[in-house]
């Protein structure tokens, strides 16, 4: 996996662009850090060990690729921020991994993985704030992803990587910690419905 992530790296344009330094987002955090943090997070995940080899490098993917689509720019520079930026990373994710020939069935479920990016996350901040939840109910959850129980943990530890790595660039390390019981409750009524 380490060889296609170099790879990846190499000739992903958008890469180049996430490391480069016009890789700033909006809050003056570096995009091609964060990705780095976010892959770190997913590899040293206790659940990541446990999955299927397919599925390991479905999550890696989806790490690598989650946050392409997202504006970027040099230090200090003005960066508009696109909340919705799901849709044109899977784009991206899907015209890169077509390139080398990556089978359909694992970039359908990397773009799968991305659009879902901050689904649980989004849950728990709700929650956390007391605020109502205005996403997707995790019966429609477990529906989307085929009652698929390895995709579906895959997902759990995309989004725990994601708010992990984003509240170190943010100096908020227990963001995680606060919403990691509504994450856990969304998650455990989502595989309620998996196989």
């Amino acid at each position: 996996m380490k060889s296609k992530l170099n790879q990846l790296k190499k000739f992903v344009l958008d890469w180049k662009r996430l490391s480069g330094e016009s890789g700033y987002q909006h809050n003056a955090q570096h995009l091609g850090k964060h990705t780095e943090d976010v892959l770190n997070e997913v590899l040293k995940n206790n659940q990541y060990a446990k999955l299927p080899p397919d599925y390991r490098e479905i999550v890696v993917l989806a790490a690598f690729f989650h946050d392409m689509g997202k504006p970027t720019g040099k230090l200090g520079e003005v960066v508009p921020r696109l909340i919705d930026h799901e849709s044109k990373s899977a784009e991206i994710a899907q015209s890169e991994l077509k390139k080398p020939g990556a089978a359909a069935e694992i970039i359908s479920k990397v773009k799968l993985l991305i659009l879902h990016d901050n689904l649980m996350s989004e849950y728990g901040r709700a929650k956390l704030h007391g605020e109502k939840y205005i996403g997707e109910l995790p019966s429609v959850t477990a529906q989307h992803f085929k009652y698929d129980k390895y995709l579906l943990t895959a997902l759990l530890i995309l989004n725990k990587a994601d708010v992990i790595a984003a509240g170190r660039g943010s100096g908020s390390l227990g963001r995680w910690g606060k919403i990691k019981p509504w994450v856990t409750e969304y998650f455990k009524a989502c595989m309620k419905e998996a196989k």
